[in-house]
């Protein structure tokens, strides 16, 4: 697939390198008012605070680990998507199943509360990431 908007691919790269962390925060806001939302829903009323703080410790640092992953699949491989898409979707199935995890213990969740949860974070985490990197 080509890079977005016409861009040379080490253009696109090099945009997508520069600006992951703001990519980063931007997310992890987006999956943290889509929980709090939920969760206020479900009559467990969150703080977004604290939904911030465990996202960081179940998405952040992995979401930067991740990087350098890409890193050694793009310099060894290249760019296949064979690779990257299983290895992204597993690391994101565990990140947001760590999540409802840990809400779990703070407000006892419904298992159907915590499906819908990782449900919810994987369409979040999917729609953003693909409306911005493609």
């Amino acid at each position: 697939m080509a890079p977005p908007f016409g861009l040379s691919l080490d253009t696109y790269a090099t945009l997508q390198k520069s600006l992951s962390v703001v990519f980063g925060f931007c997310l992890m806001g987006a999956i943290a008012g889509g929980l709090v939302t939920y969760l206020r829903i479900t009559g467990n009323v969150a703080s977004p605070f604290k939904v911030l703080n465990i996202l960081g410790v179940t998405f952040f640092l992995p979401f930067v680990s991740v990087q350098v992953l890409d890193l050694l699949i793009l310099y060894t491989s290249g760019w296949v998507m064979v690779f990257i898409i299983p290895l992204h979707t597993l690391i994101l199935l565990w990140e947001a199943g760590a999540t409802m995890l840990i809400l779990d213990n703070l407000y006892e969740l419904r298992m159907v509360d915590k499906v819908i949860g990782v449900a919810l974070i994987m369409t979040v985490w999917i729609s953003v990431a693909a409306l911005l990197w493609r």
